[in-house]
């Protein structure tokens, strides 16, 4: 499930193109490019170190998650592990790849909590707020009215972003950790 998403992701990443850097494309380039400092050596350099970063995140992230999602998948779908189930972990598997790249430009060397949490906190609303369903059968539209307690957001779909928020929050904040300590042991570079 996790391993095969990573597995497709890194492949497609590192099997293109902008990741080569051969003798034959330096000529084709020129010595121009290499007149700024060697920016398309550097530029091949900063792109495998967003891969790692993203590899790292997905990792983390993954594993972070996998107690939860394994045993909230038993819980909640009738002792089995569905595919939506299945198609839900893959996806958080794509999201904490993308999470790795976008936290390691996002961050750099700055060493702001703020900026950190606010990195950790958009993508996990984002991946509860896309987890929530709402009962076509209860709500109303235009405009939205699910009922108690506050009109547009109801008992369930407060439950629902609970149960999809703290392993969501635990995902992203423990493969943010992973990545910072990476960054101070210097396996990850961190975009300066």
């Amino acid at each position: 499930m996790y391993l095969s998403t990573l597995l497709f992701v890194a492949t497609a990443v590192c099997s293109s193109d902008a990741f080569l850097v051969t003798p034959s494309r330096l000529r084709h380039r020129g010595r121009s490019s290499l007149s700024y400092g060697g920016s398309f050596i550097a530029q091949g350099k900063e792109r495998i170190e967003s891969v790692k970063a993203a590899v790292v995140s997905t990792l983390a992230g993954s594993l972070a998650n996998a107690p939860f999602s394994v045993f909230g998948g038993l819980i909640f779908d009738g002792g089995r592990l569905t595919p939506t189930w299945e198609f839900n972990n893959d996806a958080l598997a794509l999201q904490l790849f993308l999470f790795g790249v976008v936290y390691r430009y996002a961050v750099r060397t700055d060493e702001n909590p703020n900026l950190k949490q606010g990195v950790v906190g958009a993508f996990a609303v984002s991946r509860v707020l896309n987890q929530i369903r709402i009962d076509d059968t209860i709500c109303s539209s235009l405009p939205l009215n699910c009922g108690a307690p506050f009109g547009y957001v109801s008992w369930s779909m407060i439950q629902q972003a609970l149960l999809a928020g703290l392993p969501s929050l635990l995902a992203f904040g423990i493969s943010a950790y992973v990545l910072d300590s990476s960054f101070k042991r210097g396996l990850v570079a961190p975009l300066k």
